[in-house]
């Protein structure tokens, strides 16, 4: 990812307390940028993704929703374009 210029990661996905979280951690180890899209992960129950946001919130991503990461990605297209 790096080599095409990547250094930004969007994580959704399943098990936000484990596989998410491992991989959002993993990112961080490799100094991605993460954002942690909130409304498109999910857990067995809603203490354990509360409890996995907090994790990851607090120290390797920032969390996001599905709605605010769109509109960031198309603002940062429209800038790109008209620069």
């Amino acid at each position: 990812m790096r080599a095409r210029g990547v250094d930004t990661v969007l994580y959704t996905g399943v098990a936000t307390n484990v596989c998410v979280l491992l991989t959002v951690s993993a990112g961080f180890d490799m100094e991605y940028k993460g954002y942690l899209v909130t409304d498109a992960t999910g857990t067995f129950s809603d203490e354990l993704q509360s409890a996995a946001e907090l994790v990851m919130g607090s120290m390797t991503a920032t969390l996001t929703t599905t709605d605010k990461a769109i509109a960031t990605l198309e603002s940062s297209r429209g800038a790109a374009a008209s620069a």
